[in-house]
Parts: structure tokens; C-alpha cells; sequence
């Protein structure tokens, strides 16, 4: 079932290279941003959550601040009941346990070690995902739009001069993103803001720097809107969770 468990540490550096698993990837981090870019889309990993990549799926990690977790590959025998596509998840304080005691188990796990990780398959295939995902339009024309988008997120030209731009209509370009990605063009914008914010963040870039980089004026209105989307704060989303991780872990 298990077939590696390993930390993960590494400074901001260059993007990953595009690859697959024939394993389940499952993936929690203690400090920094991953952002993990897959055929349909992409979704940000912050601290005290996790990240399931299932076996097959190409992807492409991007690391954002110093990053230090706990990564876990499993047998795709073992994934069959776990979630299809790339995924952010929400979790409580059992499975981050689970995985580090993990990083201890024997090769293959004992009969005690194999329970546990049945108990982690459990809970994993119960948690809800997260709205940490972005997902991408299909439509060479609408991609063109999203892919300018992800580099300037702070870009203030309106969605029909987007449409325009890639040689669509407004109506057109509105009718594609919510056909594709299940978000209207501004819901799918404003979430692209938000999320490319949390990579700025991790980097050590001020509240208002980041809020001015994913095109909102004031502090006060960009932490407005990150509450309004993902029902916290960027400090609370960021923050290191208390019952998460032991104070030595990484000791």
C-alpha cells in the first residue's frame, strides 16, 4: 500500500518539470505555497492542508517561500476509492498524525503500521475539498485569456476587452467560462487574484504589496474579499496550525 514516505524541504527554486506517478501522491505542508498546475487546472497548497495527486495525472509544481512537509506515494491498488482529479483537501489533526508517524514505518509496514494507513484511506476518502483550485477553460481563446490573466493578475482591462484581445466576444467569453471552468469570468478573475495572492505572501511580501499586485486597491478591501471567498483571512489561511504539527517535528 505504502510505498514511500518521505519530508519534503526545499527553498523557492525553478518550477518542477511536467510528470506523472504511477503512484497516489499525498502531500502536507508545514511552511510555504505549493502551486500545482495539472491538465485542467491548478491548485495552491498553504500550510496545514493537504494536497492529493492521483496516479496517472501530470502535474507541475511551483514552490513559493521556503517549503518543508511531509510527502506520501501510495499503491494505485490502494487509490481506487480516492478522489479522480488533483485536489486541495481540508483535514483535522489525525491524518497530519498519521503521515508523520509514516515517516517512521518499516518497508513493507507491519500489521499495526498497515491499520493506520487504512485508517488515513479512511478519513481521506470522508475529507472535504477545498476552493483552493482554479480550473482552466478548454477554448484555445479563453486559455489564451486565463493564461495572460495568471501573469498579471492585477491587469484592469474589462471582460469585454479581454474577449476582444483574444478575438471573441464579451458574450462569447462569458458563456465559455462558466461552461468550462463552472465560474463566471469575474468569480473565476477575482479567484485567480485571491489565490495567486497566497504565492506573494509566502514569499514575504507585505499584505498591501500582494493586494496591490493582484489588482485591488486598499489592504482592507483585498482581506475583505480573501474572507468573502475562502471564509478566513490570508494570516489565518497561512498560519501555522497549533494541532497540526508537534513542536518537533523537523526537529
Amino acid at each position: 500500500m505504502l510505498l514511500a514516505a518521505a519530508r519534503i524541504r526545499h527553498d523557492a527554486a525553478d518550477p518542477e518539470a511536467w510528470h506523472s506517478h504511477d503512484s497516489g501522491q499525498l502531500s502536507l505542508l508545514r511552511h510555504g505555497v505549493l502551486s500545482i498546475a495539472t491538465d485542467g487546472g491548478r491548485l495552491w497548497l498553504p500550510p496545514g492542508h493537504l494536497a492529493w495527486i492521483p496516479p496517472g495525472v501530470r502535474h507541475a509544481s511551483h514552490r513559493h517561500g521556503l517549503i518543508d512537509g511531509i510527502s506520501l506515494h501510495f499503491a494505485a491498488a490502494a487509490c481506487v476509492r480516492l478522489p479522480t482529479s488533483a485536489q486541495a483537501i481540508a483535514c483535522d489533526a489525525l491524518l497530519p498524525a498519521i503521515m508523520r508517524r509514516a515517516l517512521d514505518f518499516a518497508a513493507p509496514p507491519l500489521p499495526g503500521q498497515q491499520r493506520l494507513l487504512e485508517v488515513l484511506l479512511d478519513e481521506l476518502e470522508q475529507c472535504p475539498p477545498l476552493r483552493l483550485n482554479l480550473p482552466l477553460p478548454q477554448d484555445r481563446r479563453a486559455r489564451r485569456v486565463a493564461d495572460a490573466l495568471a501573469d498579471a493578475p492585477d491587469d484592469p482591462r474589462s471582460r469585454d476587452d479581454w474577449a476582444q484581445w483574444a478575438g471573441l466576444s464579451g458574450r462569447s467569453l462569458s458563456r465559455l467560462f462558466p461552461e468550462q471552468t463552472g465560474l463566471s469570468f469575474q468569480a473565476w478573475r477575482r479567484r485567480l487574484r485571491l489565490l495567486k495572492s497566497l504565492e506573494y505572501l509566502s514569499a514575504g511580501q507585505a499584505v498591501g504589496a500582494a493586494a496591490w499586485r493582484c489588482g485591488y486597491d486598499s489592504p482592507s478591501a483585498f482581506i475583505a474579499a480573501f474572507r468573502r471567498e475562502f471564509g478566513r483571512t490570508p494570516a489565518q489561511l497561512l498560519g501555522r496550525p497549533a494541532d497540526v504539527f508537534s513542536d518537533n517535528y523537523c526537529s
